[in-house]
């Protein structure tokens, strides 16, 4: 509301991953509003290389899902979501109003690059910090390890997001990626495939990996499982001494605010009723109202 009365504002930007998941009715409705307020929409959407696409996905299934599967069975069932999005996109604001970008090629400078598709000066503006890190190959392993035992998934969740943002990252980037897995995922995606680069200008060219993930991927369909990082492990229990200790003091405020309420309760009850308040409560169940 305070972004669309100040009409100083040439461009606002609404930016949110739940954006690319809205379906056709979703976003006919979000265009409803937009139209009131707007002359212009232009959509900025961006595509990764399939395969690295999937690890990142596989990664955040790890730390905030619970996923305990080696990447390779991930990789038989991912889906990319690019053909469905941007379908979904033109049907409701139009192809023009579609700019599609390849990650791989602007990842270096994605903020500048965004910016400038849609006509607007970087110059004195701050590049957004980064909050969300991806985890390292030999965490990924640690985590699927946890995942493992069954425990509380959001719990485990809280623990790894203080990992990740306490932890500096070290080590391999990527987990085993078998080659198999790649073909499945180009087998299981050329339609995608063929989709997305219709709509990316040259020379950008969706593919199914990166060359970064084609140089690391390896033959095995299941790489020797590797003994867990005994320095992730001790960082995992320091991550979770202090998850326990918030979990503890949110337990606590809460109690102490449940007992405040009833000790409060409990002194209405007590309070002696004057006349006129005992006439009113007669007169209300007389009503049937009490």
């Amino acid at each position: 509301g305070e972004v669309l009365a100040d009409t100083s504002a040439n461009t606002v930007v609404f930016s949110s991953e739940a954006l690319g998941g809205y379906e056709a009715q979703q976003l006919t409705e979000l265009k409803s509003v937009l139209d009131q307020y707007f002359d212009d929409v232009q959509i900025v959407y961006f595509v990764r290389h399939l395969t690295d696409h999937a690890i990142s996905r596989y990664s955040e299934y790890v730390k905030r899902r619970g996923m305990k599967k080696a990447f390779s069975e991930f990789a038989a069932t991912y889906e990319a979501p690019f053909k469905a999005a941007l379908e979904n996109y033109e049907a409701v604001f139009g192809r023009d109003a579609i700019t599609c970008l390849l990650y791989e090629d602007v990842r270096d400078r994605i903020f500048d690059t965004f910016l400038e598709t849609i006509d607007v000066p970087s110059d004195g503006l701050e590049i957004p910090k980064s909050v969300n890190r991806s985890l390292t190959a030999d965490e990924i392993e640690v985590f699927r390890a946890i995942n493992a035992k069954g425990f509380d998934r959001i719990y485990i969740a809280k623990i790894i997001e203080d990992f990740a943002f306490n932890t500096r990252k070290t080590g391999r980037r990527y987990p085993a990626v078998p080659k198999a897995s790649i073909k499945s995922i180009e087998d299981n995606h050329r339609d995608v495939l063929e989709f997305v680069n219709a709509r990316l200008k040259s020379p950008s060219r969706l593919q199914a990996a990166s060359g970064e993930i084609l140089d690391i991927a390896c033959d095995r369909e299941e790489p020797d499982e590797q003994p867990l990082n005994p320095d992730i492990l001790l960082g995992v229990l320091e991550s979770s001494l202090r998850t326990s200790d918030v979990r503890i003091k949110e337990m606590k405020a809460k109690r102490k605010k449940q007992d405040a309420a009833l000790r409060k309760a409990r002194a209405r009850a007590r309070r002696p009723q004057t006349l006129s308040a005992k006439i009113k409560r007669r007169v209300k169940r007389a009503l049937g109202r009490a």
